[in-house]
């Protein structure tokens, strides 16, 4: 967000869930949480002075890596304190998954997803990753490939081709022939 002083990543998220994050609301009332991807949103929601900031994590996009703030009853910005640093922006990451265990991840500059992303492929032999979509790992990912016959998955071996290394910002994935379904490539 364009109107962030500095930014606090608050980790990795199912979601289908509700999570309590590790501060407080600041004022009594209305407060308005803005956020943005590829477009930018606003929702309010009410909150008490000293008790736990909830967010309901099924009005924001999945499998995105999501930047919002929260604004104070009296319009002010929330800003939540870590030793000597103050944020007033926040990051997280909000996919599909089974759990919403909260994973904070301090002292690091790129933001970690705490599970595998998996993706379906059908109708092509090919996927293109550009960095946006492995970023959340911190490095390059681990590529498994698979499909499913009956109830098993079967692995498919590939060798994914890096347009640079050591650090790459496109990765290509193809297999040989198209599965009659849908194939499967695990990020993580």
């Amino acid at each position: 967000m364009n109107c962030c002083t500095n930014t606090y990543d608050l980790g990795c998220f199912d979601s289908c869930d509700t999570i309590t994050l590790p501060f407080a609301f600041e004022q009594n009332g209305t407060h308005k949480i803005q956020f943005e991807t590829q477009f930018r949103f606003k929702y309010s929601i009410t909150g008490v002075a000293n008790e736990d900031v909830e967010l309901d994590l099924t009005i924001f996009p999945e499998n995105q890596l999501i930047y919002w703030r929260m604004i104070n009853p009296d319009g002010t910005p929330f800003t939540y304190a870590v030793g000597s640093a103050l944020y007033d922006c926040f990051s997280m990451r909000v996919d599909v998954y089974k759990d919403a265990e909260y994973t904070p991840v301090e002292n690091v500059t790129i933001n970690k997803c705490c599970k595998p992303k998996i993706y379906a492929i059908s109708g092509t032999d090919t996927k293109v990753f550009n960095l946006s979509d492995w970023v959340v790992f911190g490095d390059i990912p681990t590529i498994d490939v698979y499909y499913k016959d009956g109830s098993e998955y079967i692995t498919i071996p590939v060798q994914p081709v890096y347009n640079s290394m050591p650090t790459p910002t496109q990765i290509t994935v193809t297999i040989s022939g198209i599965p009659s379904d849908v194939w499967y490539i695990k990020l993580s």
